[in-house]
């Protein structure tokens, strides 16, 4: 009989762990809008990350557009889902280059100041076989299938929107 009552205990006690490990974790996520400090923050890491190695090229010029699906909030950290262009002209033996490329994206930051964020990471999806999978894996299920169901209309509207940037 006591032994019967210990594994009740055990199991009341297991259950009610659960409920509040899962109730907290969820209570530590919430949807943010997006800001200008988010913004200057991922083109600041864009500019010194991805565009930096062609900085030495005559008649150098950056492109950038991006569309922000969704920002969330976990814990001390804010996930930026969103699709990405960036594209690069420059002069090279006197021809001009370009080089560009386009992903889904997950930006996570770092507020560190108020209304100041610092990029700490940057998820791009596997390429080839792998894509869909690390989509669904990057991705909430709801932004993982607009990736998947609009992809021409994103890559449209993000070559449409793109803009020149210092």
């Amino acid at each position: 009989m006591k032994s019967k009552r210990l594994i009740l205990l055990f199991v009341i006690i297991v259950v009610l762990l659960i409920i509040f490990f899962t109730t907290n974790l969820f209570r530590n996520r919430k949807i943010i809008d997006y800001n200008q400090g988010m913004e200057n923050a991922i083109i600041e890491y864009t500019k010194e990350n991805v565009y930096s190695k062609y900085h030495n090229r005559p008649k150098f010029e950056m492109y950038e557009s991006h569309k922000v699906f969704e920002v969330e909030k976990k814990w001390n950290r804010i996930y930026v889902y969103a699709y990405v262009l960036n594209e690069i002209h420059y002069m090279r033996d006197d021809v001009m280059g370009i080089t560009a490329n386009i992903d889904p994206v997950v930006i996570v930051l770092k507020e560190e100041d108020q209304g100041k964020y610092r990029v700490t990471k940057l998820k791009t999806p596997e390429s080839g076989e792998g894509y869909p999978s690390s989509i669904r894996s990057l991705f909430p299920k709801h932004i993982a299938e607009k990736i998947f169901n609009n992809r021409a209309d994103i890559h449209t509207e993000l070559t449409n929107t793109m803009q020149k940037i210092k």
